[in-house]
């Protein structure tokens, strides 16, 4: 995608009044943060999206001009309403529910935890904000966010994210 933009950028003969804002959304998960029992293949998956969107999001600095600015984020949703959420369900293991509270009913499952609409809207809200790190739907994906930022920066001022840092670290 980022060739064929910047392809496209090099063919545009006028440069614009405004320039294109070109985004690319990671929709990943708040695992990449911890890894939990059963989460064997997950985990280093989604740590390894992290890592790419990290990656791309100082890559495409370069590329930024006149005619386009590049953004990256990357969403890191906790668990959420969905069908692939219920399935889930059915194949964890006892002590992985009880690690991730979600040992409950159906219906007590659907009082807890956001919709997957509700995690979208949250999630374009961020974006539409110009943030890179997204863990609106989840006090506990901030918090582990806070542990494992690395290269990633931090969100808003960064108050909160070092203040919280020092609680988990």
């Amino acid at each position: 995608m980022l060739d064929i933009w910047t392809e496209d950028d090099k063919e545009e003969a006028q440069p614009r009044p405004q320039p294109r804002l070109r985004q690319i959304i990671f929709v990943n998960s708040a695992a990449a943060f911890l890894g939990l029992p059963g989460s064997i293949a997950y985990t280093p998956a989604k740590s390894a999206v992290r890592a790419l969107a990290d990656t791309l999001r100082m890559e495409v600095l370069r590329y930024c001009s006149s005619r386009s600015t590049y953004s990256i984020h990357c969403a890191f949703p906790a668990d959420f309403l969905s069908p692939g959420f219920k399935l889930e369900q059915t194949t964890k293991t006892p002590l992985t529910k009880r690690i991730q509270g979600t040992n409950l009913t159906a219906a007590e499952l659907e009082a807890k935890f956001p919709s997957s609409e509700k995690v979208a809207a949250l999630i374009t809200a961020a974006v539409d904000r110009g943030d890179f790190i997204i863990c609106e739907d989840s006090l506990a994906a901030s918090a582990l966010f806070t542990n494992v930022i690395g290269l990633s920066p931090k969100r808003g001022w960064g108050i909160f994210d070092s203040l919280l840092s020092v609680v988990m670290g």
